[in-house]
């Protein structure tokens, strides 16, 4: 984490294994440090998390939804 040029660190926990909501002591270690987090997993688990975290408005992301009432939901989160 002290690597000056580190901006980001994408935490991937595998397959198989809990998803991103259950690494938030990882991320916010990561966060604590002051580098950004790459997020990965379904957009209900992406709201859940970046909700927990409370970095919104601050988040950026990109998603490909094709349920238009959860594109909404992800939308209103902001």
């Amino acid at each position: 984490m002290s690597l000056e040029k580190l901006n980001a660190v994408q935490w991937v926990y595998g397959k198989g294994k809990p998803g991103p909501v259950n690494w938030l002591h990882v991320y916010r270690k990561i966060m604590d440090a002051g580098k950004r987090i790459m997020l990965e997993g379904s957009p209900e688990e992406y709201i859940e998390t970046v909700l927990t975290l409370y970095i919104f408005p601050y988040a950026r992301y990109d998603l490909s939804v094709k349920d238009k009432a959860l594109a909404y939901r992800i939308m209103e989160a902001r």
